[in-house]
């Protein structure tokens, strides 16, 4: 590969000391941008270089979105948890949602029929 990352910063280097040497002073802002881009080039490699079990500890993954309590009425207060209501049914409309348990950060996505309320806490569809 001829244009790798290498190139960049090498030449990037190689006209700094060119501009900096000749007293062009206003070039110097050409190296500085070419080494930004050959690092990033840089990095790119890296990534591309690295397993996807490595990938996935790296680059967090999508978070899935978490629904607040306050867009439900709750009945049958159990406790509070992070400053918010946990309730054994949440109530939209005519559609009803009980409580499952806790969701884990480990854990995947909630099904179709299920959702992710904030703190953290999966429901039902009934």
């Amino acid at each position: 590969m001829l244009m790798g990352s290498r190139f960049f910063l090498t030449g990037s280097a190689v006209l700094t000391l060119m501009f900096f040497l000749s007293g062009a002073w206003v070039m110097l802002p050409i190296p500085f941008f070419i080494m930004l881009f050959g690092i990033y080039w840089a990095e790119q490699e890296q990534i591309d270089e690295l397993d996807s079990m490595t990938i996935s500890m790296l680059v967090p993954a999508p978070v899935h979105s978490m629904l607040l309590s306050e867009q439900f009425t709750g009945r049958e207060l159990l406790f509070y948890q992070a400053g918010s209501p946990v309730y054994r049914e949440l109530w939209a409309g005519k559609v009803c949602w009980l409580l499952v348990g806790a969701h884990k950060s480990g854990d995947e996505a909630p099904a179709f029929e299920h959702i992710l309320i904030f703190p953290g806490f999966v429901y039902r569809r009934v």
